[in-house]
Parts: C-alpha cells; structure tokens; sequence
C-alpha cells in the first residue's frame, strides 16, 4: 500500500476531529506494538482566496500506517496521495 491522507475543512469547529484522528492513530500504533515504518504527519494548510483564507487540515499516512490504519480511513473517509511534498507550510511528524 502507498500513502494515504485525510482532509478535513475549514468547516471543523476548532482541532476537535483532527485531534480525535491523531489520538486513534497512536493507539493504533501503540496496540500495533510499535511498528517500524509507521509515520503521520501533520499539515495545516492556508490556501489564500477572495474574502478570506480557506484553512484545511491534512494528515499523511506513511504506507505501513496505511497498512494498520485502513478502519480509520473508512470512518474518516481517507484517500491514496503521494508522498508528501513540503509546500512552503510545515509539515510536521505527530505519531511517533
């Protein structure tokens, strides 16, 4: 399996869904007694536009957390991506 990401939107009252992703995520990773390989990162994504700044949340998944996450991505709705690319924003690691 390649990577995954999740996206959520500016419509996401505060961190709330993202925060409750990321915590899944590590205990997946922990019950999965530590995988090597397992790897999400976070990217906060500010996309200019006319009247404001759409802001969209977007976790990656590594391909063996794609392997160990694949309940989370039904009920988050994940999809395949590339590897992700620094864009200019931070992208940052949160599980390990």
């Amino acid at each position: 399996m390649g990577w995954y990401k999740i996206v959520f939107p500016d419509d996401v009252f505060a961190m709330d869904e993202p925060l409750e992703l990321e915590r899944s995520a590590r205990e997946v990773f922990e019950v999965g007694g530590f995988p090597n390989g397992f790897e999400v990162y976070l990217e906060t994504q500010h996309i200019p536009m006319e009247g404001g700044t759409d802001v969209k949340v977007v976790f990656y998944f590594s391909p063996v957390a794609t392997i160990h996450c694949d309940k989370l991505f039904k009920s988050y709705r994940g999809s395949r991506c590339d590897e992700p690319v620094p864009s200019g924003q931070p992208i940052t690691l949160v599980v390990p």
